[in-house]
């Protein structure tokens, strides 16, 4: 079909292994020789889906389509391989893992486009224009707090999707925050509907709710080295690591009294 070059402006993945460096060279010098063509890249991935013993050598090349000319490697690494089975583990972020045009490159690929729209169609009744969120170029769209939630919860269900349809399972899962229902639709607590109507309601209450005017800063130092110096109107709220700490001081009130101690 269309003599093997691809009818999309979708780079390709290309893997191979060998016994020797060698054998990785030879073969990605061949590819970079000749224009891409999706079917042949299509039958590498048969021969290579199967694990041969002493093939200690792999790599990988990512590799897009130039009209007539050879293919362009965007990026190429090969590695030893130790024969140990390295685990999977999926990380779901949370807030501020969103911007603006988010989405638009991914709905290059079929599947995700997909799992996009049945999740534009859920929040649909809710006056949510999905699509219109995770392709907007201005970047105030994510000011309002519920696009963020129903943005980063619809693009985390789409990556599963992918992923499972990669046969690529997780050995783990983790999630912070929002990404906690990530991790509810990745171990199949929740559908992709449910997740995603999850994260709309959550964005609803985050707007109705009255808070207290307050304010928040990161800082990179370990609660043990800042516990005795910040003054008592600021309360270190997240012990993130041995070098990073969240700080938060209700009422709102400026954090250069903190600043001025380190």
């Amino acid at each position: 079909m269309n003599n093997g070059a691809p009818q999309d402006k979708i780079p390709r993945l290309v893997i191979w292994s060998g016994r020797t460096e060698e054998a990785i060279d030879v073969f990605f010098k061949d590819m970079e020789q000749r224009s891409l063509d999706a079917e042949y890249v299509s039958l590498i991935h048969s021969t290579q889906s199967y694990d041969t013993a002493g093939y200690m050598y792999r790599c990988f090349g990512l590799y897009e389509h130039c009209h007539n000319s050879n293919a362009f490697c965007i990026n190429k690494e090969t590695l030893h391989f130790s024969g140990l089975k390295r685990p999977i583990v999926w990380v779901f972020s949370g807030m501020g893992s969103q911007w603006s045009e988010m989405g638009t490159s991914l709905l290059e690929l079929p599947l995700f486009r997909a799992s996009i729209q049945r999740s534009h169609e859920t929040l649909k009744p809710y006056n949510v224009d999905l699509m219109s969120i995770i392709t907007s170029q201005d970047p105030k769209t994510f000011d309002n707090i519920l696009h963020s939630f129903v943005g980063i919860a619809a693009i985390q269900v789409a990556l599963v999707d992918v992923m499972r349809a990669l046969n690529l399972s997780a050995d783990h899962f983790i999630g912070h925050s929002v990404g906690e229902l990530g991790c509810a639709y990745a171990d199949g607590c929740m559908t992709g509907d449910q997740m995603v109507l999850a994260a709309y309601s959550r964005g609803m209450a985050s707007l109705e709710t009255e808070k207290i005017r307050g304010s928040m800063a990161v800082v990179g130092l370990g609660y043990k080295q800042i516990k005795n110096i910040v003054p008592p109107t600021i309360e270190v709220a997240c012990h993130n690591a041995s070098n990073s700490s969240n700080f938060k001081s209700f009422p709102f009130q400026s954090f250069e009294l903190c600043e001025q101690n380190f």
